[in-house]
């Protein structure tokens, strides 16, 4: 048989699909609300596929697929199966690598607000992991242009000031010229608005507005994008903290008829999984389920968590959060 026959098969039910090439190695994974429909559609002719489909399709010598009974248990499943198997035709979660945390070490004398790939266990504020790379460096850069931070590695180590003191930008906080205390009240700013504070956007907007009104309008436009990634940088950095202020919680997901899938989520990790079909239930049955599922899992196993989101993890947390 071959493999558009055996796509015609496939059930229309939700679920993951994996591409294998001639040596039997996953090359690429999928996931689908109509597992059928989808990858059926490999094997149908058509002038709209990409470059990187037609080596896909070139490469696949067989396929498998796992059935699930939601939409999200799909998304999860897939995301699991890319992660940890790393296919390939993957490009939308493969490369986690890239992603990057905001570092601020706040024992320091004069913090620096860096890029750090990795979580250290030291005292510094990390925030993330954010996806888009470029879009952070951009925010550092956006941060820069309003806020009078260390820019140099050797400020420490130099008596003399660079050239960002000389234009305005930096305080001189190696030559002292400005007290710990003062400066730590910039790092401030930046702490307050990973906490939910739009001051410094506020901020970006003024001088928006301020060279708008001078007609210097590629420098209001230099701020403009300032201010895009900076709400991108907000939104973004929501959903790491609602996981962290919210680690504890369930899904109850529609499959069909009066049957739902529910799903208990416990820091970051699916800990429970039950099919109830509601027909069979009245609301005291109900009452009763859900009260021992949160004496068992919200009581009974409430583990103490330091509630940080590794960038491992940060494609399945915005599924939680999306669905």
């Amino acid at each position: 048989m071959n493999l558009k026959d055996k796509a015609k098969l496939l059930p229309q039910s939700p679920g993951i699909y994996i591409m294998r090439d001639s040596l039997n190695n996953i090359i690429y994974v999928g996931k689908s609300k109509n597992l059928r429909k989808r990858v059926y559609s490999y094997f149908i002719k058509s002038n709209n596929v990409t470059s990187k489909v037609e080596k896909l399709m070139k490469n696949i010598k067989d396929f498998q697929y796992i059935c699930t009974d939601t939409e999200l248990e799909a998304l999860l499943l897939e995301c699991t199966f890319i992660k940890y198997i790393k296919p390939q035709y993957n490009r939308l979660m493969k490369n986690y690598e890239r992603y990057v945390y905001i570092q601020i070490d706040i024992e320091d004398q004069y913090p620096i607000i860096k890029l750090s790939s990795e979580i250290i266990e030291d005292n510094s504020l990390y925030y993330g992991p954010f996806i888009n790379y470029n879009r952070i460096f951009k925010f550092l850069e956006g941060l820069n242009e309003i806020l009078p931070l260390i820019k140099c590695n050797n400020y420490l180590k130099e008596k003399i000031t660079c050239i960002n003191y000389a234009m305005g930008k930096c305080e001189g906080p190696c030559i002292k010229n400005v007290s710990s205390k003062e400066y730590k009240k910039h790092i401030n700013k930046v702490i307050n608005f990973f906490h939910g504070e739009k001051d410094l956007i506020k901020e970006l907007e003024k001088f928006m507005k301020e060279y708008s009104e001078t007609l210097e309008f590629e420098k209001a436009k230099i701020f403009k994008d300032y201010i895009d990634v900076f709400n991108s940088v907000f939104k973004e950095y929501k959903h790491i903290l609602r996981l962290n202020n919210y680690n504890k919680f369930i899904i109850i997901d529609y499959i069909k008829n009066s049957i739902f899938k529910v799903i208990f989520i416990n820091n970051h990790n699916i800990e429970y999984v039950d099919t109830i079909n509601m027909n069979n239930m009245d609301k005291k049955d109900l009452e009763e389920y859900f009260k021992n599922i949160y004496f068992k899992f919200y009581l009974i196993n409430n583990k103490e968590s330091k509630n940080i989101v590794t960038k491992e993890f940060i494609d399945y947390v915005h599924i939680i959060f999306s669905y």
